[in-house]
């Protein structure tokens, strides 16, 4: 276990107005320090770990406030070292002078990520486990936080020992029919082929969910899209709930797209309002049914709105035939006109749609099948065993390069030797068992401070 010399504090709960404040303290004197600035030395002396007491913090006798604190002994603590976690009352005020008083009898204010850097370095966790909580702290979405609470429980921990106890063994049989060529009794000879094969399959897996996750991530694009004056910025500002897009009765007042991020069914949302799509000669207006097009071609799900008293034009009848093969809700709105021209059109297709009027009612059909949509999409997400970032991703795709140059050169046992311990070098990593001090480092000054 590494020790550190200096003894750090920072405030673990978000600064400002609130109930309560956690401070934490670690390091080797942060027992003696926090003695030093409570009234009941003695009681804190006796006092047993991890169990909660009651104290009156101190500056110069000057009562600052009155807190509980928790008492833990290296190693049996968040960093392996000697901690305490205060809980204070919250405002600004107090904790900065219990900061101040805690640093004036000895401590230093921890950098970011520090508390959790200690942890690693002491062998409390790996790089896996660091980064999901990090991951955990920055989620956004409930498929991201299960994802990385997944890998903090020992998921991608028990993913990687696999997958290097398989390289290990796979260099192992390599390496004996290197030195015994001439033997015909080599075990495991026509095994390991395949074993890489199916190791590459896994990873590929891993890689497929990672996408839909990062997909998730970055929010579900949902765009409502048709020919211009069908009421589909009349919809987006229903979903929204406030007036977002201009409504007007004249067609192609929206001439860019709108975006606007909402949460539903805990899943971030993107919501895209449109251009309407027609054939136009005005310049401004092709740019914003250009930007339409993109839109619809990156949504994971398209509401495509169409008036039920105008007769379907050839573009609206080339576009539908492409989007009914998409995760496309097609809307037929005022339905108060009486006019059924284009449900009739519609049917002709073959398409499900919902018929509505945006100007009687309130769009909750419409938007109880955006959800069902929404939900089908975050209901086919598989929680990921190992990837949760960038770097991660990354180092799965050097052990897939690795291991496929390795089957590529497979009747070169030497060359295919050098590829698998390239491939564990990468899986050593993962965890952080080996790479650079600047990697490492750049980790964890993405955390805040306090964690």
């Amino acid at each position: 276990m590494q020790k550190s010399k200096s003894t750090i504090t920072a405030i673990a709960t978000p600064e400002g107005r609130g109930a309560l404040a956690v401070i934490r303290i670690s390091g080797y004197e942060a027992h003696d320090i926090f003695s030093k600035c409570i009234k009941e030395k003695e009681k804190f002396k006796k006092a047993k770990e991890k169990c909660i007491e009651l104290y009156t913090f101190l500056n110069d006798q000057e009562i600052i406030d009155e807190i509980t604190a928790i008492r833990y002994k290296s190693p049996k603590s968040f960093t392996g070292e000697d901690m305490i976690e205060i809980i204070a009352h919250g405002g600004k005020i107090t904790v900065n002078e219990i900061i101040h008083t805690l640093i004036k009898n000895g401590c230093t204010i921890a950098q970011r990520g520090e508390f959790t850097r200690r942890a690693f370095n002491n062998g409390k966790m790996d790089l896996l486990k660091a980064e999901s909580i990090q991951s955990i702290i920055d989620s956004n979405s409930l498929i991201q936080n299960k994802n990385a609470l997944n890998v903090y429980y020992g998921s991608g921990v028990k993913k990687v020992g696999k997958l290097k106890n398989s390289l290990v063994e796979i260099l192992r049989d390599i390496e004996s029919e290197i030195e015994f060529a001439e033997e015909d009794d080599i075990k495991n000879k026509d095994n390991q082929n395949i074993t890489i094969k199916k190791l590459i399959e896994d990873l590929e897996k891993e890689q497929r969910k990672r996408k839909k996750i990062r997909e998730i991530e970055k929010g579900i694009k949902v765009v409502i899209a048709g020919p211009p004056n069908a009421g589909k910025s009349t919809l987006y500002n229903k979903i929204l709930g406030y007036d977002r897009s201009i409504v007007h009765e004249k067609a192609g007042t929206t001439r860019d797209i709108i975006t606007e991020k909402v949460s539903i069914k805990k899943a971030n949302v993107t919501i895209i309002d449109s251009a309407g799509i027609r054939i136009t000669n005005d310049e401004i207006e092709k740019e914003g049914i250009n930007r339409s097009e993109n839109a619809i071609e990156e949504s994971s799900v398209i509401v495509w709105v169409t008036s039920a008293n105008e007769a379907m034009k050839n573009e609206e009848n080339e576009k539908i035939d492409i989007l009914k093969n998409k995760n496309t809700l097609f809307i037929v709105n005022k339905s108060d006109t009486g006019i059924t021209i284009k449900q009739e059109a519609l049917k002709n297709k073959d398409v499900d749609f919902v018929v509505t009027s945006f100007k009687k009612n309130n769009a909750d059909d419409v938007e109880a099948e955006i959800i069902k949509r929404i939900e089908n999409i975050t209901s086919e997400i598989e929680i990921n065993e190992l990837i949760i970032n960038e770097r991660q991703e990354l180092i799965i795709g050097n052990i897939k390069k690795a291991l496929v140059s390795a089957i590529s050169s497979w009747n070169q046992k030497e060359i295919a030797s050098i590829y698998i311990n390239e491939a564990l070098k990468e899986v050593e990593n993962l965890t952080g068992k080996v790479g650079s001090e600047e990697i490492v480092n750049s980790i964890f000054d993405k955390f805040c401070i306090g964690k």
